[in-house]
């Protein structure tokens, strides 16, 4: 025979007889202790002075909500001559009506559903869920807990995500480990630095290295915070990423002026992997645009030069590849060689501190599935505080089970 008091998680309770309706399965609990322990002088009486029923919404069952009438008594000290109301152990606070097994069920859908969708499955209100999603944000801020105790090295990655159009958030992790960690109310520089200096001195010294994009504030923030005991790394991809993005801003120019259709995955994809026919297709597009062909072999160029052994090596590519850019007559070129230059030593930083922002990257495909599934925001807060909901519960440190 099934033991529901084990299948629902109230050990210590006795299940006098259960009813259910179209929505809700409602389950008349008492518990099987006789006695109650005094809070004030811990001594046991049996005196009960008053029973009330409480209903507390428990979990779900069938695909309803199951719903505990507990029998709540309150007993008479005869020593302290006080009343005192026995404890319901499987609530989180004493005058709630939902359990904490509801309430940690209702968060787990809530990763994977919308704020609207998880109030109408659980029967319950949109603004409860925002208020217990918000005591789980408040935990979650920039929390460097398992890195101190650990005492492990780690990089620190920043990068931006889109909340809206016009409006970006700052995300910070631990790419080494793998760990989102906060994610700032903008993409402002000033944020970021007050975001960096709340870390506490003992994490700083774990640090090896912060690795950013191509964004000038990022690294005025990183500099002004961390000064040089830090070496600030400009991510590979994200440097590709731009010179891909000067060779499709060409490849267009071309279309609109020269009405030529180029297949742009031809100029995107890696070498390495075109077919023989691909490779011939692409050399003669080269051979007809000199502009296009000169972006093209500069981005060879430079994943090259993250195949080189050390930054010595390295240093001689970029030098070379920026002295070729800013002797061109070409505007836009030179201005992509003081931009090479400016960031040149922070590129090179790569071969020391040897990490990428590819989990940062991967993090933010993740926040995009999660701005779908929740049909958009107007609220940033709600949606940063479900962000840091979902790295709780991906990171295995809760869990629905209990």
């Amino acid at each position: 025979m099934i033991d529901f008091s084990k299948l629902l998680g109230i050990e210590g309770y006795k299940i006098k007889r259960y009813t259910q309706t179209r929505k809700y399965i409602y389950f008349e609990i008492y518990s099987r202790r006789k006695t109650g322990t005094c809070p004030k002088c811990k001594v046991r009486t049996k005196v009960v002075h008053t029973r009330k029923e409480r209903k507390i919404k428990h979990t779900r069952l069938l695909g309803k909500v199951v719903i505990l009438k507990v029998e709540v008594r309150r007993f008479l000290c005869r020593r302290c001559s006080i009343t005192f109301t026995e404890e319901i152990k499987f609530l989180e606070r004493r005058r709630e009506r939902e359990s904490k097994r509801f309430k940690k069920e209702v968060l787990f859908d809530l990763t994977r559903l919308s704020y609207r969708y998880t109030a109408l499955k659980y029967k319950i209100s949109t603004s409860l869920i925002l208020r217990w999603v918000k005591e789980v944000g408040e935990k979650r801020k920039l929390d460097f807990g398992k890195e101190k105790e650990r005492g492990e090295e780690f990089v620190l990655g920043i990068d931006e995500v889109a909340f809206s159009k016009r409006r970006f958030l700052t995300t910070i992790g631990n790419v080494t480990h793998k760990r989102l960690k906060a994610i700032l109310n903008s993409s402002n520089k000033q944020e970021l630095k007050k975001a960096l200096k709340s870390i506490e001195e003992q994490v700083v010294k774990l640090i090896k290295g912060v690795v950013i994009d191509m964004n000038k504030y990022y690294l005025r923030a990183v500099k002004e915070v961390f000064g040089e005991r830090i070496k600030v790394v400009i991510d590979k991809f994200h440097l590709i990423y731009y010179v891909n993005r000067k060779i499709e801003e060409e490849r267009l120019f071309i279309r609109s002026e020269e009405k030529v259709k180029i297949d742009k995955y031809l100029l995107l994809k890696n070498k390495d992997k075109l077919t023989e026919k691909e490779k011939e297709k692409l050399k003669n597009i080269l051979k007809k645009h000199s502009r296009l062909r000169f972006l093209y072999v500069t981005k060879l160029r430079l994943q090259n030069m993250y195949k080189s052994k050390d930054r010595d090596e390295a240093e001689v590519v970029l030098t070379s590849l920026i002295k070729v850019l800013k002797n061109t007559s070409d505007g836009e070129l030179i201005t992509f060689g003081n931009t090479l230059s400016y960031f040149k030593p922070y590129i090179l930083n790569y071969f020391q501190v040897r990490e990428t922002n590819a989990f940062m990257e991967g993090i933010n495909t993740t926040l995009k599935l999660i701005k779908r599934i929740s049909f958009g925001f107007k609220n940033k807060e709600n949606f940063i505080n479900k962000i840091l909901l979902w790295v709780l519960f991906s990171t295995s440190l809760y869990h629905p089970n209990w």
